[in-house]
């Protein structure tokens, strides 16, 4: 098995409160996040909605790395993402295919591969993007929060592997987030990111085979 390490971890956050007028469709439907946090804790990855004296509260988290795999022309015959978990294990996720470069940054919050932002019928806000992005692996529906989560990445994901010199990944919430369903309570998942020695987020992989042209050779024979 060969090892690629992740780099340029970060959550990009888009969060506001009712107060000044945002709602889960103007905050969840933005182009640009309202912040980074590159210091992994128990709120890498989820959703969180809270009322505070007559406000609501709306934070919406999605995890955005990349990898090096400049070193792969040959798409993997196998490959495992393992991500190591911390506190909270409560918001299931998909591993799908991202657009941003380097380090994230708040315009980064729709850097995924497919996401329409005219998707909804109404006209209102984005809707239901699971038939538009590109998924990289199943539901993720459990998780352990004291120990590597090995996450098995699907044909798509090997495949750019081999065709991505910079392989970049967006970890979102797959029940309220990427289906554009209004959470009312709070989905959080903790992970440890590239920079907790020991624990880094990386991708174990069998390296593919190039297949082998044959010439077939006909013998004649005279009777």
């Amino acid at each position: 098995m060969a090892k690629i390490t992740a780099t340029n971890v970060a959550t990009v956050v888009s969060e506001g409160h009712s107060w000044i007028g945002d709602t889960w469709t103007s905050l969840r439907d933005a182009a640009t996040g309202t912040s980074i946090d590159t210091s992994s804790d128990g709120t890498d990855l989820g959703v969180n909605q809270y009322s505070v004296r007559g406000a609501t509260f709306i934070q919406i988290y999605r995890v955005f790395f990349e990898l090096d795999t400049s070193g792969i022309s040959i798409a993997p015959s196998a490959a495992t993402l393992q991500i190591y978990g911390r506190t909270n294990d409560d918001a299931d996720f998909y591993v799908v295919r991202a657009t941003h470069s380097g380090a994230p940054a708040t315009a980064d919050f729709d850097a995924i591969h497919g996401w329409d932002t005219t998707n909804a019928a109404d006209g209102a806000g984005n809707g239901d993007q699971i038939g538009n992005v590109t998924l990289y692996s199943s539901q993720i529906a459990s998780w352990s929060t004291s120990g590597y989560n090995n996450i098995t990445l699907n044909a798509t994901a090997l495949s750019q592997m081999a065709s991505d010199s910079t392989f970049a990944v967006c970890l979102i919430e797959s029940v309220h987030d990427l289906l554009d369903v209004s959470e009312t309570t709070s989905s959080k998942t903790g992970m440890y990111f590239d920079d907790d020695a020991g624990k880094e987020i990386k991708i174990d992989y069998t390296a593919g085979v190039a297949a082998v042209a044959t010439n077939s050779i006909f013998f004649g024979a005279n009777f």
